[in-house]
């Protein structure tokens, strides 16, 4: 069976069921049930979309590479999760929500399972969770979820500017457009009707383009 890895998630559980619409029957027969949250693959194979949960990808008959992929992108989303524990707990700290003692209880707690995490990783893929990186070193754990935020910060950036430089080409075109239709119609090589249609299509898009343009700017200024 060829098999066609698409990406790694997180479902978290709320009630019965799991965040991300896995159904409770599926997440039994994963053994999953008692389990709060737990990453999860997304495959492809003959035009199927198919979901794995991260540990059975690793232990059972899969593909070698499909392995490999879902492992090298594991790490990363493991930390995410870490930082968002880390982050609402200090927001409470902050907010006089919890004391410090159980912040600091808390925080333990977080890294200790981050360290069984790491251990059962190591034992699944034969891989490190993170090289250099004690496990419990909190310090050092944040700095490398903030080198992987800003590399994706990055890269949403570039896709952002992307997306502008394309709106701004079809702006261009556009306009461009416009300008051709009136010489075209001036000569008689459009017909009125075509020429109004046409022209009322170009102008209400324009319209829309500007003015998803002019929001971003002003987002960008405020």
């Amino acid at each position: 069976m060829q098999l066609e890895y698409l990406g790694l998630r997180w479902v978290v559980k709320r009630g019965g069921s799991h965040q991300g619409t896995i159904h409770p029957l599926v997440v039994q027969h994963w053994g999953r049930r008692e389990a709060h949250s737990f990453p999860i693959c997304f495959l492809k194979s003959e035009g199927k979309i198919l979901i794995e949960d991260f540990d059975r990808l690793q232990t059972l008959d899969y593909p070698d590479d499909t392995k490999k992929k879902a492992a090298k992108d594991y790490p990363q989303l493991r930390l995410r999760k870490f930082k968002e524990r880390y982050n609402k707990l200090s927001g409470q700290l902050v907010k006089g929500e919890i004391n410090s003692l159980t912040f600091e209880n808390s925080i333990n707690e977080l890294l200790n399972q981050f360290k069984r995490d790491s251990v059962e990783f190591g034992r699944k893929t034969g891989r490190q969770l993170m090289q250099l990186i004690d496990s419990k070193n909190l310090p050092g754990i944040l700095s490398l979820i903030q080198s992987f935020e800003c590399t994706e910060s990055a890269q949403r950036l570039d896709i952002l500017l992307k997306d502008i430089n394309g709106m701004k080409e079809e702006e261009k075109e556009i306009t461009e457009l416009l300008c051709v239709l009136e010489s075209s119609r001036k000569d008689g090589r459009i017909g009125k009707a075509e020429y109004r249609m046409i022209k009322d299509t170009y102008n209400e898009k324009l319209k829309d383009m500007r003015a998803a343009l002019s929001r971003l700017k002003s987002c960008l200024l405020s």
